[in-house]
């Protein structure tokens, strides 16, 4: 007994001690000097890095340095250290040491916070970027596109300029005023179809970027730089410092115990060696699977820590929607729950029950939801949603949902997101793709969609249906002259006018350019279509006010072909109506006219006559033929007026009226142009050389030329290659060309005047000429039409405005030639009124160079006779 309560004794003495010996080798702080040395080298290297980080990011906003390696370098090492110390070889997280992990933890929530706005800082830089680097370049193709007008290209220059003035302090009202630069082109991006318009959007596109991205990026290198590592760094190494100056205090404590507890359990080892010998091997196997199983256990709860703080971070981080609900109630919600639902704070939703968020609409389908959840266990798919706002407002959303544990307590997790603006960009691309965009009316395809029922309607009903196809009448010269903006305009308040007198029943729509067409139901007869065309025609006469102040006034020729009479399917209906509308504009304009079968054969026609024009100038089918102009007192040749006639090979002699319109319209008036040009030069400076008096060679500039961007380097390369002096060149041009960007057009007759071609205003007094202008445009000559000159004699005639003309002329210092002149009395008239100069059949008509050449003879014999009487 006593043997028993003495080892009993020995036993209990040796297990104090153990147990002591034991709580000091646990508990007794590892110090390592060379793992200390480790820790606070990385510790040195955070701020360093840090600022290194900071300096690249500048680099980068100012375009020093051209790819992101060197960031991506510096954030990786960051993070490497940052790793190291955190589990790696030398980590000092995790140890039980509250300030350790706390400073830490701020360390690298700073840390993840920053690399956060550097990946935003990148992705926004790199768009910055290419936008500026091909902004540019965008701007300066649009500008040198010879199909967009001056003011596109000037806007476009001016934002250009204004962009790249941003600087990286720029102000608010820098941006805003490059912004405000944006939107006229912006305004004129329906405006331009095709290339050009691709062009524009290109530059817009890049603009915006820049507006948007550069701000943006800026603000950007701010928080980067602002969110200085270097703080939290310096507050981990001091509180590192403090905690292993402490270990080391405690370890030497420890290591004095373990000293005077190794003696005494030496001792005690002693006596008990042979009584412990054969449990040793048993404890010590029973301290391993102790010591294993509490680091396991602070592992685990270290990755668990780790876990929770992730996933937490990651469902506050994510743009979606996301709130869990445990039986009916919400027990959390993130930020972007709380900005869908319309509350302040995501606490405003958590208590609430789930149903009174959802739309009653869609409470069968969350309650199939949950079935699918919770008795499942499976996960719902994506399903479109109605919710209510807190502040009543109804919200369409998709949502999922699945199973997981909150608090120990079954719950659901729902992930919504928000589909309004999928919902609308899908409702404008329908709209798009059905509505023109300048009007509003329907367009080619949705027209046709209605005409195949409307003609279905009429079939079923046995009832008459009317398709009519309206051209605006000159709209071209409209475009040309007032601008395309004023053109727009004008097509906007014709799409009205159509609209106001039409029915409900009847269907509008305009197929591009100035072509409208339009569905007639339920008519009666043609009368009854008659009395509708008339309608329209009148709705069109009045004047439309454009921002400019102008008066437009536009006439409409309308085709009209009837279902089921004319054909019975759409194309048919679509030529027939076309062709009709041709007829209509070849009876003055302004009218309209019925389809007729015979028709077809004269639309056929002017499609061959633009065919063959096409072909017209490589097969060598253009003349040119001359006019004199005569001085009026003493009936000699003072000059000449090259105009164009067209032998066909196929089709004879053509008039000028039938090809130059279709020339104009196909924009084969640029090349002819410049043919004629190079042809009167040549055949000007051939008579020169035969020893005949140098005459000025009057040429006529189309609307379509006088818009060239080459313009003057044409006509001065054509006088240079055909050796004609500029001063025996006269371009003719209508009051109509120069009306509009007056500014403009006087910079280019300025140019046109330096190269010392004479410049005179053609069928003066027809037009819309403003004297303020006209007296500053470089002009030698008008020319009176010849409407004014056919009634000279006539009772009521245009005397006093042939009069007031040359009166002005005068006034001016400029020359005066009448056209038209066909009688011997409106010649008397004209030398009555003072005229300087007259062209027209009463001298002669248009001539071959042949015939040319053969009346400046007999006007050379005829003045030497003179001087030797």
């Amino acid at each position: 007994m006593k043997l028993r309560m003495g080892n009993s004794k020995r036993l209990l003495a040796g297990l104090v001690i153990a147990a002591l010996l034991g709580f000091l080798f646990v508990n007794s702080p590892s110090i390592d000097h060379v793992r200390h040395t480790q820790v606070l080298t990385a510790l040195s290297k955070l701020p360093e890095l840090d600022a290194r980080m900071d300096e690249i990011v500048l680099k980068h906003r100012f375009g020093l340095v051209n790819n992101y390696d060197s960031l991506v370098t510096t954030l990786e090492s960051i993070k490497r250290y940052q790793h190291d110390l955190e589990q790696g070889e030398y980590a000092i997280a995790g140890l039980g040491n509250p300030e350790i992990d706390q400073a830490m933890a701020r360390f690298s929530t700073r840390l993840a916070e920053k690399e956060t706005v550097l990946e935003r800082f990148k992705s926004r830089n790199a768009v910055l970027r290419n936008s500026s680097y091909y902004f540019p370049l965008a701007v300066d193709k649009l500008s040198r596109d010879r199909r967009v007008s001056g003011a596109l290209r000037a806007q476009a220059e001016s934002l250009l300029r204004q962009v790249l003035l941003l600087r990286i302090s720029a102000t608010a009202d820098e941006y805003e005023s490059a912004a405000r630069a944006l939107q006229p082109l912006i305004g004129k991006r329906g405006s331009y179809p095709g290339p050009v318009g691709l062009l524009l959007q290109e530059v817009i596109q890049h603009a915006e970027k820049i507006l948007a991205y550069q701000r943006e990026v800026n603000q950007l290198v701010l928080k980067i730089t602002s969110a200085q590592t270097e703080p939290l760094g310096r507050n981990l190494t001091q509180t590192y410092t403090r905690s292993f100056e402490r270990d080391l205090a405690r370890a030497n404590v420890y290591r004095l115990l373990l000293i005077l507890s190794s003696l005494a359990l030496f001792a005690y080892a002693v006596d008990s060696f042979l009584r412990l010998r054969k449990n040793a091997a048993q404890l010590k196997v029973t301290l391993d699977e102790q010591a294993r199983e509490i680091a396991m256990r602070k592992k685990a709860e270290q990755e668990l820590r780790q876990t929770e703080e992730g996933y937490r971070q990651l469902v506050e981080l994510s743009p979606d929607a996301i709130f869990i609900h445990v039986g009916s109630k919400v027990v959390f919600a993130n930020g972007a729950c709380a900005r869908l639902f319309g509350a302040t704070t995501a606490g405003e939703l958590v208590g609430r029950e789930t149903f009174e968020l959802i739309h009653p609409e869609s409470h069968d389908s969350v309650r199939r939801q949950r079935h699918l959840v919770a008795e499942l266990g499976q996960t719902s798919s994506l399903t479109e949603l109605r919710i209510v706002r807190l502040d009543g407002a109804t919200v369409d959303v998709e949502g999922t949902s699945g199973a997981l544990a909150y608090e120990d307590k079954p719950a659901m997790q729902v992930v919504l997101r928000d589909l309004t603006e999928r919902k609308k960009s899908a409702e404008r691309v329908a709209y798009l793709a059905q509505y023109d965009t300048l009007t509003g009316l329907l367009n080619r395809n949705l027209f046709r969609d209605r005409l195949s029922l409307a003609m279905a309607r009429a079939r079923r009903g046995g009832q008459m249906l009317a398709l009519m196809f309206i051209d605006l009448d000159r709209f071209k010269e409209i475009n040309d002259t007032l601008g395309p903006a004023t053109g727009d305009k004008v097509l906007q308040a014709a799409a009205l006018l159509l609209k106001k007198s039409l029915r409900e029943i009847d269907t509008v729509a305009r197929l591009g350019g100035d072509e409208f067409t339009i569905i007639l139901e339920n008519i009666t007869d043609a009368d009854h279509v008659s009395t509708i065309a008339e309608k329209i025609k009148l709705a069109l006469a009045g004047p439309i006010i454009t921002e400019g102040g102008n008066d437009v006034f536009i006439t409409g020729s309308i085709g009209i072909t009837l279902f089921p009479n004319d054909a019975d399917n759409i194309e048919a209906l679509l030529q027939a109506a076309d062709v009709a509308m041709y007829k209509a504009k070849e009876e003055g304009r302004n009218t309209y006219a019925f389809y007729a079968p015979e028709l077809n054969a004269q639309a056929a026609g002017r499609m061959r006559m633009e065919g063959l024009l096409r072909r017209a100038l490589e097969r060598d089918e253009f003349v040119v033929h001359y006019q004199p102009k005569v001085d009026v007192q003493s009936g000699r040749i003072t000059g000449m007026e090259a105009l164009i006639r067209w032998n066909s090979k196929e089709l004879g002699f053509v008039s000028p009226g039938q090809f130059i319109p279709l020339a104009e319209k196909s924009g084969l008036i640029v090349p002819i142009g410049e043919w004629i040009l190079r042809a009167a030069c040549v055949q000007n400076k051939a008579c020169q050389d035969r020893g005949f008096p140098s005459l000025l060679v009057s040429v006529n500039l189309s609307p379509r030329q006088f818009r060239e961007k080459n313009l003057v380097e044409m006509i001065a390369g054509v006088l240079a290659d055909t050796g004609l002096a500029p001063r025996f060149l006269d371009l003719e041009i209508t009051e109509g060309m120069v009306m509009h960007d007056a500014e403009a057009v006087i910079a280019l007759l300025g140019r046109l005047h330096q190269l010392g071609i004479q410049l005179s205003v053609d069928d003066f007094g027809t037009g819309y000429s403003s004297l303020a202008y006209l007296k500053r445009f470089p002009v030698q000559t008008l020319k009176i039409d010849q409407s004014f000159v056919r009634d000279l004699t006539a009772v009521g005639s245009d005397t006093g405005i042939v009069k007031a003309i040359i009166a002005m002329a005068e006034s001016l210092k400029l020359g005066v030639v009448a056209e038209g002149v066909e009688t011997k009395e409106q010649l008397a008239c004209l030398a009555s009124l003072h005229c300087g100069q007259y062209q027209g059949y009463y001298f002669s008509k248009p001539v071959p160079a042949a015939d040319f050449v053969r009346i400046l003879e007999r006007d050379r014999n005829s003045a030497g006779a003179v001087q030797r009487g």
